[in-house]
Parts: C-alpha cells; sequence; structure tokens
C-alpha cells in the first residue's frame, strides 16, 4: 500500500469519488482495515430506500411476503418472525449511526411501511438502547410520499442533527402543520426547511407559521391559503421559493410591515387574472423567476394577459428578474386573447431576462420587426416559448430573416418554440463560416405554413448548425389544415436528417 494512502484526508477523497457501484464499495471496505470506514462511510452515507436496511439483520428475524398474482414492478412485503435482540441491534447500528442523508419516494417507500414502523417502535421503546434514533447523524431528508398513512412515521427521523427536510403530503392531509409545531421542539439545528402540498386549515396553518422553526423555512408548494396565512408567510425572513393558490379576493390594505423580503421565485395559480393582478400590486417584489397560471372557467378571462405582463413590469426589479413563465387554460378555448408587440414591450424593461414562456390559450400577432425589437431587448435569452403547442390560430408575420435576427442578437438561446410563416423564402446573408446557432437541436413551430420543405430545410440548416427535428402541427384543432402541411414537415425533417449526417462526416474527415 502508498504510504499516502494512510493519510486519512487524502484516502477519505479518493473513496469520496471512487466510481464503482455499492457492492464495490462494499467489496473495498473487506480488503483492509483502513479503507473499511472510509469506504462504508461512502456507501451509506445517502439512502433512497430501506430495503437496504433488511440484510443488516438475522436472516432468522425476518421474512418476506409476496402479495397474490405478483409481477416485477409490485412491491414485498416484510415482517417480523421474532422480537430483535440486543446482539442484533449492534450490527445495524454500525450502519444506521453513517447515514446523513436519506431520499425517499412514494414509489420506493411502498411495501415497507408496517415494517419499518414496527422496527422503529421496538428500536425508539428499547430502555436499552443508547442513542434514541434510527439514524442518530442524519443530516438530510427528503420526504415525497402520496400516502397519508406514512405522516406519523416520518417523526421517527427528525434526530437532533437534522439540518435540511423537503416533505411533501397528500393534498388532503391536514395534519402536516401539525410537523412544524414538532419541528420547534425537536430539531434546534434546522435550517433550510422546504414543504409541498396542502398544509390544512387556515387556523392550523396559520398557527405553524408562528412556530420558531418556520423562521427557517425557504421552499413552500400549497393549496389555497386565505389572507391571513398569506400575510404570515410575507413575514417570513428566509422563504425564497414560493407556490400558492390565491384567493378569489385579496384586500388592498393588507401590506403592513416588510413583504417576502427574501422571496426569489414565486409561483401563483389562480381561477383569473384579477387575483394575481391584486397580489402584485401590493407591493413591489425583487424577484428573479414568476410562474403564473390561470385556469379560466368561462370562455375567457375577465381581464387580459397584457394587463398581467403591465403589470409584472411595474411592480418587480428589472434588473433582476430572469425567468417568465405564464400558462392560461380556458375551459371553452376560442382564442380570444391576442398578444402582439403592445402588450410584450413593458418586458423589454427586464434586460436579464433568460426564460420567457407563455403558453397554451394565447395567441399571438407578431411579425419581423417586433421580434427584432424583443431580441434586441433581451440579450441574454435562453430560451423564448411563445404558444407553440396550438399555435396562433393566423398566419404569421415572422419569417426566416426574423429568425436570423433574433438569432444574431440571443447568441445563448437554447430552446426555440414559436409560429413562422415558412412560405416566405427569402436569403438570410450568412457571410463566411458564419453560424448563428449550434445549440437548438429540436424546434417548435406550431401551426408554421410551408409550401417548399426542401428549400425550407435548407434555410434551417443554415441558421441551425446543430438542427436535428422540427415539430410543428401537434396539437390544433384545424384538422384539414393539419393533414395538408404535417407531411411538408416531415419532409424538412428527412432533409435535416441528412443534412447533419453530412455534417457529422465533414467533422469526421477534417479530424
Amino acid at each position: 500500500m502508498h504510504r499516502a494512502l494512510i493519510i486519512s484526508e487524502i484516502l477519505n477523497e479518493i473513496i469520496a469519488y471512487f466510481p464503482g457501484s455499492d457492492k464495490a464499495l462494499v467489496a473495498l471496505a473487506a480488503t483492509c482495515r483502513t479503507f473499511q470506514d472510509p469506504a462504508l462511510a461512502v456507501r451509506w452515507k445517502r439512502l433512497y430506500d430501506f430495503k437496504s436496511l433488511i440484510p443488516l439483520f438475522p436472516s432468522d428475524l425476518w421474512r418476506e411476503l409476496h402479495p397474490f398474482n405478483i409481477e416485477e414492478s409490485d412491491p414485498s412485503f416484510y415482517e417480523f418472525r421474532r422480537l430483535p435482540l440486543n446482539e442484533d441491534w449492534i450490527h445495524f447500528e454500525q450502519y444506521t449511526s453513517r447515514v446523513r442523508q436519506i431520499e425517499i419516494h412514494c414509489e420506493a417507500f411502498e411495501g415497507m411501511v408496517r415494517f419499518m414502523t414496527t422496527l422503529s417502535m421496538r428500536y425508539l421503546y428499547n430502555p436499552s438502547h443508547a442513542q434514541r434514533h434510527l439514524f442518530p447523524n442524519l443530516r438530510e431528508l427528503v420526504w415525497h410520499s402520496q400516502d397519508i398513512t406514512e405522516l406519523p412515521f416520518v417523526t421517527l427521523f427528525f434526530p437532533p442533527s437534522l439540518r435540511s427536510l423537503a416533505l411533501q403530503f397528500d393534498d388532503d392531509d391536514e395534519r402536516a402543520p401539525s410537523l412544524l409545531l414538532l419541528l420547534e421542539s425537536q430539531c434546534l439545528a434546522l435550517t433550510p426547511l422546504r414543504m409541498y402540498g396542502c398544509l390544512g386549515s387556515d387556523s392550523v396553518f396559520s398557527r405553524a407559521l408562528e412556530s420558531r422553526s418556520c423562521r427557517q423555512l425557504e421552499s413552500l408548494d400549497c393549496g389555497e391559503i386565505d389572507e391571513l396565512a398569506l400575510w404570515h408567510l410575507s413575514q417570513l425572513p428566509t422563504l425564497k421559493d414560493l407556490s400558492v393558490r390565491l384567493p378569489d379576493l385579496i384586500s388592498t390594505h393588507m401590506v403592513c410591515g416588510d413583504w417576502f423580503v427574501k422571496l426569489q421565485t414565486l409561483s401563483l395559480t389562480a381561477d383569473d387574472m384579477t387575483p394575481i393582478i391584486s397580489f402584485l400590486q401590493l407591493a413591489p417584489l425583487s424577484l428573479k423567476g414568476i410562474k403564473i397560471h390561470v385556469m379560466v372557467a368561462g370562455v375567457s378571462p375577465s381581464l387580459s394577459p397584457s394587463q398581467v405582463l403591465s403589470t409584472i413590469s411595474s411592480r418587480l426589479c428589472h434588473k433582476v428578474l430572469t425567468n417568465i413563465r405564464i400558462r392560461v387554460a380556458l375551459c371553452q378555448p376560442r382564442f380570444e386573447i391576442t398578444l402582439d408587440i403592445t402588450a410584450l414591450r413593458p418586458l423589454c424593461l427586464f434586460s436579464k431576462l433568460r426564460s420567457i414562456h407563455i403558453d397554451r390559450f394565447c395567441s399571438f400577432e407578431l411579425n419581423d420587426d417586433d421580434l427584432t425589437e424583443l431580441a434586441t431587448a433581451w440579450p441574454l435569452l435562453e430560451e423564448l416559448t411563445l404558444g407553440p403547442n396550438r399555435g396562433w390560430q393566423r398566419t404569421s408575420g415572422i419569417t426566416f430573416k426574423g429568425l436570423a435576427t433574433l438569432l444574431r442578437a440571443c447568441p445563448l438561446l437554447h430552446t426555440l418554440a414559436l409560429v413562422i410563416d415558412a412560405t416566405r423564402l427569402c436569403d438570410i446573408s450568412l457571410t463566411g463560416s458564419e453560424v448563428l446557432n449550434d445549440r437548438i437541436e429540436t424546434l417548435l413551430l406550431g401551426d408554421s405554413i410551408i409550401e417548399r420543405p426542401a428549400a425550407v430545410a435548407l434555410i434551417l440548416d443554415d441558421l441551425f448548425w446543430s438542427l436535428k427535428h422540427v415539430d410543428a402541427w401537434l396539437m390544433t384543432d384545424r384538422a384539414d389544415e393539419k393533414l395538408r402541411y404535417t407531411p411538408l414537415w416531415d419532409e424538412v425533417n428527412s432533409h435535416l436528417l441528412i443534412g447533419q449526417s453530412r455534417k457529422t462526416h465533414r467533422t469526421t474527415v477534417r479530424r
């Protein structure tokens, strides 16, 4: 053995990047005493399910039960054959004390609830155990589940050493806020706290938000809450990410003192544009990202998305916001929501914008000059999505000339989805070996019309060096036009495939 491996710091660093599997780490631990502790520490640092804990007990302690009509995807069930003895726990504790991170998802946890609950209870209520937690050195816990029967069980994984917690529960479970109150007395070192799912009745939720544990709440994804709970959220000093369904009515006098001082990303859901605008008008926010999802029960919303865009421009910091995502869903879609350059122009003030996504039942009326204005305002843009899924329901005013201008103005663009008029062919005038974009491999063009697929493929191949595929006419109600244009875009994809093969061949030959 090299003398450098005797130095624990060097050995730990090498084993931390060991490229093998769990079995390889176990084999490494069995090589010699020097490798044993560092290798086992890496092997048991993270747990993604509890099944690996079962073999830590003697085989006569447990048995595996298979459900009827078992398939490969069906979970197994485990039960005790006898009570665990003190010597059974000694070997178990040698490994569970090494666990630092646990990430459990419902699909990985299925079939283990009863066994692990029984195991935990027998362990915790055994007076001979000095440590009072199954994982006494646990630092991070991520628990994503939709089974409310697991809620009492998760509290068994709250040791004093816990520093990071992310919980997700079913929307019908009103007991989740009680966990916040439990954390206040049990996990004093907890700093980042993230919770997802409905947090129960407003009174319980509001009381939980006043607990000490919520002073470290960083991320929250919950259902609809009232104004009182919303105000409590605004006072949390560490809250960075919030996803919430807004009530139908929001008072204009609820802002008092600080208002979401650390909030960075905000996701708002509502049944109309009115509560969205009312919330944004309460106080200025310094956000990096905002996501708005409006589900309108009527034919069209009472307020236009353009008013939302105008409010975003007036209430959010222009030098901070980098991500805008807006989705509008209509129960009776008639494509009455149309956005033109006048509606989008307020967003030009956000010079740091990297991603803008406006989709679903929003149509657009833009031309080459409009696209040039937007592209010039967003030089750092990486993603641009303007209603490609269902299309614009009209002939676009954007041509290949406008696309070329966009690519020159936004060199970082890697996702592009809009509608163009591919019947208007033009010379894009590339100079020498100029490459406008080598990041985009798939282009979404909605209900873009086309006449000459071979010529279109040549232009696209010049504009997008790495383009492999174009998706068009995927989700549209215009069946006759879809039957007409889909085969033409399929022909474009065939030409692009040939072009990519030639480029790959030329690159190989040059090497």
